[in-house]
């Protein structure tokens, strides 16, 4: 996969998992767990970030916010399971 934007890894990508391949959603969720029935991603980036910034926050279902040092983090809502979070502060290959 070729990025020709220069951001590095902050910015998201988005994978085809064919229909040949299982999309690892099938199992992410605890056993008992329902559908995911809502999800939030959460972008936090320095200040020096600007261009990663607008970049990012085109994508309208992204919230994207200010602070230290990058950081993501994704919330599923899982019916019969509650909040499933997905988080890390350590984004590496990251430089401002």
């Amino acid at each position: 996969m070729s990025c020709d934007h220069g951001l590095g890894g902050v910015v998201p990508f988005y994978i085809d998992w064919l229909d040949s391949a299982p999309h690892p959603s099938e199992s992410a969720i605890p056993s008992g767990g329902g559908a995911i029935s809502g999800a939030s991603l959460s972008i936090t980036l320095p200040p020096t970030a600007q261009a990663a910034r607008r970049l990012i926050e085109a994508v309208e279902e992204i919230t994207v916010q200010e602070g230290e040092k990058p950081a993501a983090e994704l919330v599923l809502q899982a019916d019969g399971v509650g909040a499933v979070k997905f988080a890390s502060d350590k984004m590496p290959g990251l430089q401002f």
